[in-house]
């Protein structure tokens, strides 16, 4: 954990160089080392599966010399972000009725955000 992705697959059978005495994070992560065309043939197959994997990322030249640790936390701190704003978006949307001239309706649409 305490090793590079890039370390990491220097020895894919061996046992890391270097020991890792933090505090592992507690998800399941995929990291894949591919091209996209690779990656989006996954994605489909794991869908079909009803596989869900919801820390998962790509090997990039950005990414390759973070610690596998902090690499993993940030992939769950944007996926948290990435949920949230999701569900903001799709969030059931409450109307309330606004008083408003004889024989006319008139709703007001109370987004998620809002007090």
């Amino acid at each position: 954990m305490a090793e590079t992705a890039e370390q990491l697959l220097a020895h894919p059978d061996g046992p890391c160089a270097t020991p890792f005495e933090g505090k592992a994070p507690e998800t399941e992560f995929l990291l894949f080392c591919g091209n996209e065309k690779q990656l989006d043939r996954l994605l489909k197959a794991l869908r079909r599966r009803e596989l869900a994997i919801p820390h998962k990322a790509m090997l990039t030249d950005s990414n390759r010399k973070w610690e596998l640790c902090k690499l993993i936390e940030e992939v769950r701190r944007e996926h948290a972000a990435m949920t949230m704003t999701r569900s903001a978006v799709t969030a059931p949307v409450k109307a309330e009725a606004k008083p408003a001239a004889p024989f006319s309706t008139s709703v007001r649409v109370k987004l998620p955000w809002e007090k």
